[in-house]
């Protein structure tokens, strides 16, 4: 079931079931109900599909490459380093990836 809490005039919905918790602000209590209904309704489907699984790696490396990367000094070695990271590991979603797998595989 969502829960709804008011904070700093705008409403915080938490959706917490089999093992999933998404939470989302809204300014209306009318929106916020209606999305924490959304939510329960598609974890209970099954077809809820997280950020993190949605998400690869090789994708917020690519990102980080056009938006941080050019500021760089040595952007030319850090750019060899992240496309070596993103050929072994791009096609990962975020829900996998973890400290112990970046160590061993760097």
């Amino acid at each position: 079931m969502a829960t709804i809490r008011k904070r700093c005039g705008k409403y915080q919905v938490q959706v917490r079931k089999d093992a999933t918790n998404i939470s989302r602000t809204f300014i209306n209590k009318v929106d916020a109900i209606k999305w924490g209904k959304e939510q329960e309704v598609k974890i209970e489907q099954g077809s809820y599909v997280s950020r993190k699984e949605s998400v690869t790696l090789g994708f917020l490396l690519n990102r980080w490459e056009q938006e941080v990367l050019i500021h760089l000094k040595s952007w030319k070695a850090e750019r060899y380093k992240v496309g070596m990271i993103a050929r072994e590991l791009g096609n990962l979603s975020l829900d996998r990836v973890n400290s112990a797998l970046l160590v061993v595989t760097i």
